[in-house]
């Protein structure tokens, strides 16, 4: 499944937008945050799939594209309280047990979220979102392994940092991927019953390879060096009852 909601979506305009959604319905691609048209968006929400026996549901916003407006036909979900109030609503109605909000936001380049992040959180919470998964800053930001309002367990992961990246500043090249496990409790409810991550570092494309991809304590570049430390440091002072998975 891919998220199309994010700051770069409209950077074709609509055209782009379209085409986008065609490539990946054309290779048979779920796609969730992007829309040709409003009955379009219907049909894919709410969206929910059954994984080893448990309904996840997903949502996924922007807090802008760049200053580009949408034409009067396509549809971009951007942050909209009510607008998620009303989907998380209806993603419950469907039956969705878990539900995660994929989310666009925050300030580039900073390891720490801003207020607005932190006050879109608390509203997120306070619907009950089980996992709240933020994109954007290029950098890593903190994890927050909390309860929500009825006693279950609720993740919050700020910013996951960059995946593949050629971006030349040190915390850019780098990210986590966060592991989440669900289980039914006693009373047949599903909870998140663990949550870690894993970091990981780009290696940069030379003669000999392509860009590669490493656990980050298993590439020799100094520079991964920096950006592990700066991470870990990081999580050890912001980071809520989430540890690092560490790769042996």
């Amino acid at each position: 499944m891919m998220l199309t909601a994010n700051n770069h979506t409209l950077d074709r305009g609509d055209r782009g937008l379209r085409s986008t959604i065609e490539v990946l319905d054309r290779m048979g691609i779920d796609h969730l945050g992007t829309y040709v048209d409003s009955s379009s968006r219907s049909d894919v929400l709410p969206y929910i799939k059954e994984i080893n026996g448990i309904k996840v549901g997903f949502l996924n916003y922007t807090y802008g594209t760049n200053g580009i407006k949408p034409g009067p036909d396509v549809v971009v979900d951007y942050i909209d309280r009510e607008k998620i109030r009303k989907d998380v609503e209806e993603s419950r109605s469907a039956g969705a047990e878990v539900l995660i909000v994929c989310i666009h936001w925050g300030d580039e380049y900073r390891l720490l979220p801003n207020e607005t992040q932190r006050s879109l959180a608390r509203f997120l919470r306070e619907l009950d979102v089980d996992v709240s998964v933020g994109g954007h800053p290029h950098v890593i930001q903190p994890v927050e392994f909390t309860m929500r309002s009825d006693g279950r367990p609720q993740l919050l992961i700020y910013s996951l940092g960059n995946f593949i990246s050629n971006m030349k500043k040190t915390d850019c090249r780098g990210g986590m991927i966060a592991r989440v496990t669900l289980r039914r409790d006693s009373d047949g409810r599903v909870i998140i019953s663990d949550a870690s991550y894993r970091l990981v570092y780009t290696e940069p494309a030379d003669g000999s390879h392509n860009f590669r991809l490493r656990w980050v304590d298993k590439t020799p570049l100094p520079e991964a060096v920096t950006f592990k430390n700066n991470a870990r440091r990081i999580f050890n002072e912001h980071n809520i009852n989430v540890t690092e998975e560490l790769v042996h």
